[in-house]
């Protein structure tokens, strides 16, 4: 195992039994249905009941989260020669860690449930995480490109972010969030697909085109 995966599974697991903790207990001292702001009135913590799923949705909860999980530990140990502590920390940890987190929180369905409040929409605590652990990996392949193989384009990741972006909004708008999750997974295996393409075009000679 590379130095690189063991660190972000150690922040990972780190970052799913602090979660644990916290929602065992924030659940048990805050208010029931009373946002608790952080940043009034943005973004908040709350404590709400989690809304049932049908086992078909459940089942592709599931997928989605062990999916997430082998793709971060198989890319990290394959396509990632080195990272910046705060990128394996905040970044591929936060992503590890919330993927479980959000996955544990779906199949529990506790009547307490932790949630983060932003603008009035309540989102799980390990979706949050993913979200913000995606954002920071980002970041880091932004400044440091050449740490990642096959990397993409700066044109490429601004197209992808876009598409992302777009696709997630949607969803919220529809009600389906799970939909939205499953499209930005497709989405981002093409891009994927997209910028080994242009690493093999670029390392044969050939001017890529994209």
């Amino acid at each position: 195992m590379t130095r690189p995966v063991a660190r972000a599974g150690v922040a990972g697991a780190l970052l799913c039994a602090f979660n644990g903790l916290c929602s065992f207990v924030l659940s048990a001292i805050l208010p029931y249905w009373r946002p608790v702001w952080l940043i009034n009135p943005l973004v908040g913590v709350d404590v709400a009941p989690r809304s049932g799923e049908s086992l078909s949705d459940l089942a592709l909860i599931i997928g989605l989260g062990a999916t997430l999980l082998v793709t971060v530990a198989f890319y990290l140990d394959h396509c990632v020669t080195n990272q910046p502590t705060w990128a394996l920390w905040l970044g591929w940890g936060m992503l590890l860690g919330g993927s479980l987190t959000a996955t544990i929180q779906e199949i529990a369905h506790s009547s307490n449930t932790l949630f983060i409040d932003i603008n009035h929409q309540l989102w799980l605590l390990g979706a949050v995480e993913v979200m913000v652990g995606a954002l920071m990996v980002l970041i880091s392949w932004w400044r440091e490109p050449e740490f990642f193989s096959p990397h993409l384009s700066r044109r490429i990741l601004v197209a992808w972010l876009a598409a992302v972006a777009i696709v997630e909004v949607s969803g919220t708008q529809s009600g389906n969030p799970t939909i939205a999750l499953a499209v930005i997974v497709v989405i981002s295996a093409v891009a994927l697909t997209v910028g080994s393409w242009i690493v093999v075009r670029s390392a044969s000679g050939r001017t890529p085109t994209v």
